[in-house]
């Protein structure tokens, strides 16, 4: 057993003297270096093991050819060689181990510097920004000044900027990290600004309970704008801040521990926020639905668009799964996990009408396929939350189709999924909610729901779709 062993030792000295090239190309993320050094791992342990076996006949060609070996200019050019080699060596690994090393540290000094001013700026900015007053097509700006001061000071970071123009020194890891930072600043910046020109160019008047006051008039297109960029805000600065702190936390982790724990606790406080994002119900609007275990308790589903949806949570989960990539300290002083139930609208309800004292016919929508009905909770949601949800769905429907069905007269086409209807009169629009009962629950079991994990700690669960009808 032992000499056969001892058979293969070249063999596996060459392997491994491979494999060391091979780990050191695989650290260095070199595709190329990769391959040659995959490959010449086999052919080491080929040549160890050919000159283990010749070993013999190599010693006596040494001895043959001993005066040439010893030749002066031979010895010459071996220790040249020699020289080379070792000043190769030494010229890289110090390279490796200490220049290189210390221009990562210095870089990422630079973006935990320029990322922090980023996070306090955007902070200031996330407080100041708010829907101005408005009164019919004109809107109070008071204080909105302030805005541009911060987005400024926002722009000019000559610090990050010159880091980032160095980010390529830096892992794979952390380049992806950074960029999708990077991403999320710009988005953030560019909808500060459409908020910021929305407001611009206000006028100065005396009103007479309130005294002196800046206002601007806003066309309607205008009054959008202010709206959608309000909204964007809303979410992505937030969002942009958690991940300031996830890449600030990477790269003390990695150049700068001594401040990592600091970090690590910055970053955590900010994702236990996370519930406030959907607080605002001018941007997610809510509908509150009796708890299941406490009747006395409102449960709130707030109303995101499908686009919006989507992107929170890709950008959630993605934040969740880089954390517990690099996360080296597994206490998070017992926070409650945070899980994101959803419900998907797989087709739409509305109708055609004419509304009373009205001649003209109008379209109202009930609920569209655009739409996701969206509840936070600490616990994984279950089948009883689940039939929990469709109880709420069909509260909400019931409750809103009958709100519309106040105002009309006559409807004249009804489209509820699948099913069509045509020429309901006032007479029998007073029973229509009763009638409908049958369709709405067919409706219902068309639609999907599935759950997420958005918090970086708690327990993993899967993200499957499934449809009510399945329940």
């Amino acid at each position: 057993m032992i000499a056969q062993l001892q058979d293969i030792i070249p063999a596996l000295t060459g392997f491994f003297f491979g494999l060391i090239v091979l780990v050191y190309f695989v650290f260095k993320k070199n595709s190329l270096g990769m391959v040659i050094s995959s490959i010449s791992c086999v052919f080491l342990m080929f040549i160890f093991e050919i000159i283990s076996v010749n070993f013999d006949k190599i010693n006596s060609f040494l001895k043959i050819y001993q005066n040439i070996l010893n030749f002066p200019l031979v010895t010459i050019l071996a220790s040249t060689l020699s020289s080379v080699a070792t000043i190769f060596m030494g010229n890289f690994l110090i390279k490796y181990f200490f220049t290189d090393k210390k221009e990562k540290r210095e870089f990422a000094i630079l973006f935990i510097n320029g990322i922090e001013s980023h996070i306090n700026i955007l902070e200031k900015v996330f407080s100041q920004i708010d829907l101005p007053s408005a009164r019919t097509d004109r809107i109070f700006t008071e204080g909105m000044e302030y805005i541009e001061v911060y987005k400024s000071n926002l722009i000019e970071n000559k610090g990050y900027d010159i880091a980032f123009q160095k980010i390529g020194i830096f892992n794979e890891n952390e380049i992806d990290l950074i960029s999708r930072y990077d991403k999320n600043l710009k988005e953030s910046l560019f909808h500060i600004n459409t908020f910021c020109c929305t407001i611009s160019g206000d006028t100065e008047a005396y009103l007479e309970n309130i005294g002196k006051v800046k206002y601007k008039n806003v066309t309607k297109t205008e009054n959008r704008n202010l709206i959608s960029s309000f909204t964007s805000i809303k979410i992505l600065v937030p969002i942009t801040i958690i991940l300031g702190y996830l890449c600030i936390y990477q790269l003390s982790l990695n150049y700068s521990q001594q401040y990592s724990a600091e970090y690590r606790e910055k970053f955590l406080k900010e994702c236990d926020c996370l519930r406030i994002l959907f607080l605002d119900s001018r941007i997610f609007p809510k509908y509150e639905f009796p708890h299941r275990k406490f009747p006395t308790i409102k449960i709130e589903f707030h109303i995101l668009d499908i686009i919006t949806s989507d992107r929170v949570i890709g950008t959630l989960s993605y934040i969740r799964e880089r954390y517990r990539k690099i996360d080296k300290a597994k206490d998070i002083n017992n926070r409650q996990p945070i899980y994101l139930f959803r419900i998907l609208i797989n087709s739409y309800i509305s109708f055609t009408a004419i509304l009373k004292n009205s001649d003209k016919q109008t379209r109202i929508n009930i609920i569209s396929s655009k739409e996701t009905f969206t509840n936070l909770t600490p616990e994984i949601p279950d089948t009883t939350f689940v039939t929990h949800a469709k109880k709420m769905l069909k509260s909400y429907i019931k409750e809103k189709l009958k709100n519309k069905l106040e105002e009309i007269h006559e409807i004249k086409y009804l489209f509820l999924g699948s099913t069509f209807k045509e020429k309901i009169s006032e007479e029998d629009i007073n029973r229509l909610e009763e009638y409908l009962d049958e369709d709405i629950d067919k409706f219902i079991g068309d639609c999907e729901c599935e759950s997420y994990i958005i918090s970086p700690w708690g327990i993993d669960i899967d993200s499957v779709k499934m449809k009510f009808s399945q329940i």
